[in-house]
C-alpha cells in the first residue's frame, strides 16, 4: 500500500515561493491503478517525482508498504526505492547498451546473480513482447519499443508499484496502443500503478480511481 499525507512542495523561483504540492493526501491500496489527470503545472510530475523520492517533498510523509521514504536515507532509501519502477515520459535508455542489456541493468547494479538475471530478463521480455529486439540497441527500436523496454526494465526488479509519468505523451498517435496495451495487462495482472495521463479513455477504463490535480 502507498499513503501519501499532506505532501507539500514548494520551489523557489525568481525570489518568489512556488508551490507545486501543496496538502496532497491520497492512499492506494495493493494492486489498484489510480489514474492522476489535470492540466499542465498542476503537480502530476512532481507528486510522482516526490514519490520516487526523486524531489524530497518539502513536507509530509510518503509510506511504501509500512516505510516512511521521507524518513530514511542512505542506504535504507535505496532499499526502499527498489520497490518503486519508474516509467517516465521518455524511455532513458542507455544507447550504448541493447535491449537485453538495458532491461538487466538495474539487476546488474543490484548484483543478482547472473542465472536470475537471465531468467528474469528473458521473462520480462516475453511480457511486453519483445523477445525478437533482444540484441537490438535503441537507436534501431521505435518510440513505442522503447518505452516497452522502459516498462520490462522497471519489472525487473519485481517492484511493489509501478509510477508512470505521461509514459505516452511523446509518442506518435500510432505508437500510443502498443504501449497503454502493455499497461492494461499489467492492471489486470493486479499489479499497482499510478499514472500521470492525458489519455482520459485509458484513465476512465483502467483506473480504479482517477485523481483530478
Amino acid at each position: 500500500m502507498i499513503t501519501v499525507t499532506d505532501l507539500r512542495k514548494v520551489y523557489k523561483q525568481s525570489g518568489r515561493e512556488v508551490r507545486a504540492l501543496d496538502g496532497v493526501s491520497l492512499t492506494v491500496p495493493e494492486g489498484s491503478v489510480h489514474g492522476i489527470i489535470g492540466h499542465s503545472g498542476a503537480g502530476k510530475s512532481t507528486l510522482v517525482r516526490c514519490l520516487a523520492m526523486l524531489d524530497r517533498p518539502t513536507s509530509g510523509r510518503i509510506e511504501i508498504g509500512g516505510v516512511d521514504l521521507t524518513s530514511v536515507h542512505s542506504a535504507a532509501l535505496r532499499n526502499a526505492r527498489r520497490r518503486l519502477g519508474l516509467v517516465f515520459q521518455h524511455a532513458n535508455l542507455m544507447d550504448a547498451l541493447t535491449t537485453v542489456q538495458n532491461v538487466a541493468y538495474p539487476l546488474a547494479l543490484a548484483r543478482a546473480p547472473h542465472g536470475y538475471r537471465r531468467g528474469r530478463v528473458s521473462k520480462m521480455l516475453d511480457l511486453v513482447g519483445l523477445t525478437d529486439r533482444a540484441d537490438s540497441y535503441p537507436s534501431q527500436l521505435s518510440g513505442g519499443q522503447k518505452q516497452r523496454v522502459a516498462i520490462a526494465r522497471a519489472l525487473s526488479m519485481n517492484p511493489d508499484a509501478i509510477l508512470f509519468d505521461e509514459p505516452t505523451s511523446a509518442l506518435d498517435p500510432e505508437m500510443v496502443g502498443e504501449v497503454l496495451k502493455i499497461m492494461k495487462e499489467l492492471a489486470q495482472e493486479g499489479l499497482t500503478m499510478i499514472v500521470v495521463t492525458h489519455e482520459m479513455e485509458f484513465a476512465r477504463d483502467v483506473s480504479h480511481r482517477v485523481i483530478f490535480m
